[in-house]
């Protein structure tokens, strides 16, 4: 057996192998869940890395946690965890309910509580509700 790729064809300068019939050029990848086992892929063969490429990966990926690509069906996008049994909906650190992902959004820019407030969804009633001790 022959090796298709000898290393005396290989050219450190430009990493390829200039003796090789074969041509693999890599594709990258950049993959986003917009719902539950529904993808966005971006492949490119020509990645620059340029901020507005990884830009619109990252604005993509922030729209799917605020909700925007809610499908019927999905009525938690953002994964909060199920509301715990000893939650108390009238303790004074307690907001909610919300009744939607653009309730919750909504609270969140207003209050300035991003990463601090703790959400969870009530599958039960379909709402969500925060805790927001912020001793």
């Amino acid at each position: 057996m022959s090796d298709i790729f000898p290393e005396s064809g290989y050219n450190p300068d430009t990493g390829e192998y200039e003796q090789s019939d074969f041509n693999f050029d890599p594709i990258f990848t950049g993959r986003v869940e917009v719902a539950p086992g529904v993808f966005v892929t971006f492949e490119t063969t020509d990645p620059d890395f340029e901020p507005i490429n990884t830009a619109v990966f990252d604005r993509l990926q922030e729209l799917v946690g605020k909700g925007f690509f809610d499908v019927e069906g999905n009525k938690n996008p953002n994964n909060y965890p199920p509301l715990p049994d000893d939650f108390d909906i009238q303790g004074k650190t307690t907001r909610g309910p919300f009744l939607d992902m653009q309730a919750v959004r909504r609270f969140l820019d207003e209050s300035g509580l991003e990463g601090i407030a703790l959400f969870y969804y009530d599958a039960e009633h379909d709402k969500y509700w925060a805790d927001v001790n912020t001793e």
